[in-house]
């Protein structure tokens, strides 16, 4: 109570570990950044920790409530805005008193400072996560499965039960063989969330399978027609525009990827739609379900999973939008078991966008947002795009790495990153015309960082703007 009382008489209220260094100029910082919105709650900055080498630096991402969950991203050093809600049970940990304010907080009510504004003292990673620990497992929908190996701040990880059923639509062109190791695999998932398989091509054989009783598969796809439009573009088309025809009969006149499937989705009754490239495998019996949890988070859109190859080389950890409109693969040709300097191949995370080959998506919250945009990306960048507009609709996208399939063809990834063709710079120009905003300011990305396949390797020359930003919080359990 009498923390309270001081944050309700104070401006701002500094949370710093013992033996944390302000910079001179943090409180003129801090002040600024307050008084930019009046229903600011929270203000984190970056950091740079004390190390026998020299001061290392930790540039943050805007807030984020899944990292938050699984690393306590925010908690090592913050400012409580003066007449934020504070109550006795807040006081626990710092994790927890910033679990409590970023649920409370209104929209927007979370600013990240993105300049480095104090130095911390050595941190011991296993007492930051034993805290971490306590303050997770107050949640009663979280389950802390256990402890990741960070690199330099506490790492968890974090489970949901989620009771959903799931279509998977494969696409692209699967061989019979593969089509039945997928089959087995698929049902082999803990949790028997898949009722049927779907292919996306035309010339593909159609299955079904279910644990159990036999599925409703659909044996009818419904196509949007609107003759002011082309064909599927976007889902979302009212009753009276759909038609429901043979797959057999309609597909040849779909003639992207995007449009068919749009089409393959709009045709499953299930609560989930899990997007499978080309000989893409789980890479355990858990992959489903851990993407289905993830999936059950507040305001989540999608969830993806890291695509490895075969020899454990990771193809993709997620996409990101290249500073020349280019779709790039985060973290491509990195071994698996490489631990990165920010922890991204440790933690769940939000992503700029997820990879096609490997991505779960609610189907609700797919109809709602639109789809795939297959006028503007009918093959390439469809992904992208779906979560970037996922994101400006109020979604999330999670990545989370405890999540591994395999892609069980040699040179099976997705990635432009190092592809350069006449696809890949035509789906770079769309980019660079309609994401123009995005590409100057990425909330996902830490201005003070380069914008590369390797994220938070490398400085941005020039650094780019500095100022506050604002995202909602609220996003976690």
């Amino acid at each position: 109570d009498a923390v309270a009382e001081i944050a309700r008489s104070c401006d701002l209220v500094l949370c710093l570990p013992a033996g944390a260094r302000l910079h001179a100029h943090a409180a003129d910082a801090l002040r600024r950044a307050s008084a930019e919105r009046e229903d600011a709650t929270l203000l984190y900055w970056d950091v740079e920790i004390d190390a026998p080498d020299g001061p290392a630096p930790l540039f943050f991402t805007p807030f984020d409530g899944e990292r938050l969950l699984e690393q306590g991203q925010g908690c090592l050093a913050f400012a409580i805005a003066g007449g934020a809600p504070l109550a006795a049970a807040d006081y626990d940990s710092f994790f927890h008193l910033v679990l409590s304010l970023t649920r409370r907080a209104r929209r927007g009510g979370v600013g990240h400072v993105p300049c480095v504004l104090c130095a911390l003292p050595p941190l011991d990673p296993a007492a930051l996560t034993a805290t971490l620990r306590a303050a997770a497992g107050r949640r009663p929908t979280l389950e802390v499965c256990e402890s990741a190996t960070p690199f330099r701040l506490p790492a968890l990880r974090i489970g949901r039960a989620a009771a959903m059923t799931t279509t998977a639509i494969l696409w692209g062109d699967w061989s019979d063989a593969e089509s039945q190791a997928a089959r087995e695999a698929l049902l082999r998932q803990d949790g028997g969330g898949v009722t049927h398989i779907l292919h996306a091509e035309p010339d593909a054989p159609e299955f079904a399978a279910a644990a159990g009783a036999a599925p409703e598969a659909p044996e009818r796809f419904p196509i949007h027609r609107d003759r002011k439009s082309a064909q599927s573009d976007r889902l979302g088309a009212s009753s009276s525009s759909a038609a429901s025809a043979s797959w057999r009969d309609d597909a040849p006149a779909l003639s992207s990827r995007a449009r068919r499937l749009n089409a393959a989705a709009a045709s499953c009754g299930t609560d989930a739609v899990l997007f499978l490239g080309p000989g893409v495998l789980p890479g355990d019996s858990r992959g489903l379900a851990e993407l289905a949890g993830r999936l059950a988070a507040a305001r989540v859109a999608a969830a993806g999973a890291l695509l490895a190859s075969a020899n454990g080389e990771i193809l993709s950890a997620g996409l990101a939008l290249g500073p020349s409109g280019e779709r790039v693969a985060l973290w491509r040709g990195w071994p698996m078991a490489a631990r990165d300097p920010h922890d991204d191949l440790v933690v769940a995370h939000e992503a700029p966008s997820l990879d096609l080959q490997a991505m779960l998506v609610d189907r609700r919250r797919f109809s709602e947002i639109g789809g795939f945009d297959a006028r503007r990306f009918p093959d390439e960048g469809a992904d992208l795009d779906y979560c970037l507009r996922a994101r400006k609709a109020g979604y999330r996208a999670l990545f989370t790495p405890h999540a591994r399939w395999i892609a069980t063809r040699s040179g099976a990834g997705v990635g432009e990153s190092r592809r350069r063709g006449a696809r890949a710079d035509w789906v770079a120009r769309r980019f660079r015309t309609i994401w123009t905003g995005y590409l100057q300011d990425d909330a996902m990305h830490n201005p003070n960082l380069g914008r590369s396949a390797f994220p938070r390797e490398a400085l941005a020359i020039p650094p780019r703007s500095r100022v506050t930003r604002w995202v909602e919080a609220g996003g976690h359990d």
